[in-house]
């Protein structure tokens, strides 16, 4: 089965060079192929397989588009991830259900339900995951304080738990608290370039830009 991965992510790399030199048909046909490979995993059994089955008609590569099966696919590497550790999870393909709940895809659009598959990705230490739960908190998509406001304690938190977990545009994140301010935060330009700048020494972009923005203003 090593070998069959090995195939599948070798085709799907000789696919994605076909396309970054506009060769669609022979593009077109090593995705193809790949997907056969992965679909194979996915029969056989192996997690992998069933989540990369679902990336495949998640994006519509190499196959039409269909959100119903990728759903199904993520599902069942989810289902197959949990019955080796009840307390673990394919993060990867929790993660893409909580978008499709998220925008509506192949679910009706629900926060609440997309909230629910980004925290069980979260609380198995998935960095995106955690971020996303903090964006839920800070546009106030979930979870409004007593006030009625959104809740900037909880997003912090869940920032701080992407941090933890090596997700570097938390940084810019927390870092938009303090540059904007809220209702519970004063405004701080110090402290909001603090964060920029940790995060940009992380590798962070968008920590980077938004320096490179601090200074264009002065």
């Amino acid at each position: 089965m090593d070998s069959l991965f090995f195939q599948a992510c070798q085709k799907y790399d000789i696919a994605l060079t076909y396309k970054t030199m506009e060769e669609e048909v022979k593009a077109e046909d090593y995705y193809a192929r790949s997907y056969e490979a992965y679909k194979e995993m996915a029969d056989a059994g192996f997690i992998q397989g069933m989540y990369w089955t679902g990336v495949f008609y998640d994006y519509g590569i190499g196959k039409e588009r269909n959100y119903s099966k990728a759903k199904q696919y993520y599902e069942q590497a989810n289902d197959a991830a949990k019955e080796l550790n009840e307390k673990a999870c394919c993060y990867d393909a929790v993660y893409r259900l909580g978008n499709m709940a998220e925008y509506g895809y192949g679910f009706d659009k629900d926060y609440n339900v997309a909230y629910e598959y980004y925290k069980e990705a979260a609380n198995a230490g998935y960095g995106k995951a955690a971020g996303r739960l903090g964006d839920f908190y800070y546009y106030g998509y979930v979870g409004k304080d007593a006030d009625g406001n959104n809740n900037m304690e909880l997003a912090r938190q869940w920032y701080d738990k992407a941090i933890e977990y090596g997700n570097t545009i938390a940084y810019c994140n927390i870092g938009n608290i303090y540059d904007k301010g809220t209702n519970k935060i004063e405004a701080n330009a110090e402290e909001a370039m603090s964060w920029y700048l940790k995060g940009a020494a992380a590798g962070s972009k968008e920590c980077m830009f938004n320096i490179a923005l601090a200074y264009q203003k002065k």
